[in-house]
């Protein structure tokens, strides 16, 4: 199998597992994009607020929006 050089995850949902699941990712360094079809969670993600109780989540969140690793969007083709 040949090894591929990708750095980009996309994770379907920002609910309580596709989230969690993204912030890990792009903690260890990946570009994330996050796919959701509800745009008042995309926002309220963009806006550093995470929509359920995640210990340890916001200040991630926070801390990973500036550096340009993760993407929001409701355009499955991002």
């Amino acid at each position: 199998m040949k090894d591929l050089d990708l750095d980009l995850v996309i994770v379907g949902g920002c609910g309580h597992v596709g989230l969690p699941l993204a912030l890990s990712l792009a903690e260890c360094g990946y570009r994330v994009g996050i796919n959701d079809i509800d745009a008042d969670k995309i926002d309220e993600v963009k806006n550093g607020h995470v929509p359920f109780r995640e210990a340890g989540a916001e200040p991630l969140l926070t801390k990973l929006l500036p550096t340009g690793r993760l993407e929001l969007s409701r355009d499955p083709a991002m």
